[in-house]
């Protein structure tokens, strides 16, 4: 994000101190700086600190219902003396858990926008490529500020976590594949036949459902990625469908592309598969450690020989835990 930006000085946690001095932000670094002037690091709360960023606490947790949250406001209001910014931009370097864990920083967004009153809110949101997942996380930013005079690279965590839950939106192309728009990395073999709406296997309910359609003699060969999910002994997945085609089958893989192999609830023999009905489908099955999943890429792929004529109806599915 490249603008011209002016901004003022006002009492707040501040990210350039007075005279060009450098505010180190709790523990964090700064890991570019240059000056035409003398710059220190140091700690500030200075009134005159040059770009004073204020946290917003409590945050609001994000979620599908409130999927972006205010965790900064650059305060650039009450101006007594202006700079001119070539480059003012923030990222998201880092996404935590309270033992320090990270996880994807792709499935979380930053931006700024201005409030209306000569502020910025630096906002963050789940990423349209969200992999699915849930918990309170740290979030680390790298703040960037160019002018004529100086040039500052450096890094902030929030203070408090901020509660996330990032569901895997499929109707984003990145979340599943089919041999028309779904660009998802498909473990395995590359995907054939389509998924028509896909983003109504979200909804999860009767009133609206995804079109699995094969491709001519190729069949249908299309996949979904699902969520990382901890460790357990058994896992559900329900899959919902309305109506099914070409004896559809459903199964999962791991990154290699490789089934996952469990025992059902009835305790039968190991299998890797689950042949899908008219109707919803649960199943409890059991992974043996040997076949840990946890933390693991997955994919749900659907099978079958179903043609462009015949089509499964998916209204959605969810893989969880018990």
């Amino acid at each position: 994000m490249t603008r011209d930006h002016r901004w003022t000085r006002r009492a707040a946690l501040g990210f350039l101190g007075a005279g060009f001095g450098l505010a180190a932000i709790s523990t964090d670094a700064a890991t570019r700086v240059h000056s035409d002037r003398a710059v220190e690091l140091t700690t500030t709360t200075d009134s005159t600190a040059l770009l004073p960023l204020e946290e917003e606490s409590p945050f609001t947790p994000i979620s599908r219902q409130n999927p972006s949250t205010v965790i900064y406001t650059i305060l650039a209001s009450e101006s007594d003396t202006e700079y001119t910014f070539s480059e003012l931009s923030v990222t998201v370097t880092n996404v935590s858990d309270s033992s320090g864990t990270s996880i994807t920083t792709e499935a979380v967004e930053a931006s700024l926008d201005e409030t209306g009153s000569g502020d910025y809110a630096v906002t963050l949101a789940c990423a349209d490529s969200a992999g699915g997942f849930s918990g309170e996380y740290y979030v680390t930013l790298a703040l960037v500020a160019d002018t004529e005079s100086f040039s500052v690279d450096a890094t902030r965590t929030t203070g408090e976590a901020v509660s996330i839950t990032c569901p895997i939106d499929y109707g984003n192309v990145n979340n599943y594949s089919d041999n028309d728009a779904g660009k998802a990395d498909q473990p395995g073999d590359p995907a054939t036949g389509t998924v028509v709406d896909s983003q109504n296997v979200n909804d999860g309910d009767s009133t609206s459902s995804a079109d699995l359609k094969g491709s001519g003699g190729d069949g249908l060969y299309v996949g979904f990625r699902l969520p990382s999910v901890p460790f357990a002994t058994t896992y559900a997945l329900r899959i919902m469908a309305s109506k099914t085609t070409g004896n559809p089958i459903a199964y999962l893989v791991d990154g290699s592309g490789d089934r996952v192999t469990f025992v059902d609830e009835n305790g039968t023999e190991p299998s890797s598969e689950f042949v899908l009905k008219n109707k919803n489908r649960p199943f409890n099955f059991t992974v043996e450690p040997e076949n840990d999943i946890s933390n693991s890429e997955l994919f749900l792929i659907f099978d079958g020989n179903t043609s462009g004529q015949n089509v499964t109806k998916l209204e959605g599915f969810s893989f969880e835990p018990l």
